[in-house]
């Protein structure tokens, strides 16, 4: 594997790492958004 494959790969793990604790990433405002808990009752 190259450098940017690698380089990929961490970058897809670190969004979706934090859209699973409810934080959206917006790449092409390079912004994060904190998404609404949802109730687990």
């Amino acid at each position: 594997m190259g450098h940017a494959t690698v380089r990929l790969f961490e970058a897809l793990l670190g969004v979706t790492a934090l859209e699973s604790v409810g934080i959206l990433v917006d790449p092409a405002r390079k912004t994060l958004k904190r998404l609404p808990a949802i109730p687990l009752k």
